[in-house]
């Protein structure tokens, strides 16, 4: 007889045999552990509480990383397209030194326009000339230019033999050389 349960002598009229004893006995070793399963309840929901801890910190990980990841990718194209607007503004200075082989910027640069106007409703979109230094049949231009906080600072060494501009040194500045020349 279990710990459990009532006391039974007597089943349907008839004495219980030593062996029918021997056998409920044995049943309640092999399934009557209270206390087992009452600590296997509290080791599974201690186990799925830490592993649900663990998921939420990974999905919290993984969704922040991925949201700034968001941002690494807007600022290296709005550097590509500062980019552009330097390259273009090189390509206008290489113009405006073909039409006047003397031509100097202004001491604050000379802006040029490239899809937007020059410090009017969309400043964001700016690129200047900073400076043009002719030596012999070389000329050097110094170009910045500014698209949504990406800065882009270019010097291009070109020789210009009339009629041909070969571009023999390119070079991405790090910071502004010519203070003068400042962007919003």
């Amino acid at each position: 007889m279990c710990a459990n349960e009532a006391p039974r002598s007597k089943l349907r009229g008839i004495r219980r045999s030593r062996i029918n004893m021997q056998a409920d006995e044995q049943k309640c070793t092999l399934y009557d552990f209270p206390s087992m399963t009452n600590d296997r309840g509290f080791i599974a929901l201690m186990s799925v509480i830490i592993i649900s801890a663990i998921l939420l910190v990974l999905v919290f990980t993984l969704g922040l990383s991925s949201f700034f990841n968001r941002f690494d990718t807007l600022d290296s194209e709005n550097k590509r397209v500062s980019l552009g607007l330097a390259e273009s503004c090189v390509n206008a200075a290489m113009l405006k030194i073909a039409q006047n082989p003397s031509y100097v910027p202004a001491v604050a640069g000379d802006c040029v326009s490239v899809g937007g106007t020059c410090g009017g409703t969309d400043p964001q979109k700016v690129c200047k000339i900073c400076s043009v230094t002719a030596v012999g049949s070389e000329s050097t231009v110094v170009v910045r230019a500014l698209y949504d906080h990406a800065y882009t600072n270019l010097r291009i060494t070109f020789a210009n033999v009339p009629g041909t501009y070969t571009v023999t040194h390119w070079t991405e500045l790090a910071a502004n050389s010519v203070p003068s020349c400042t962007l919003p």
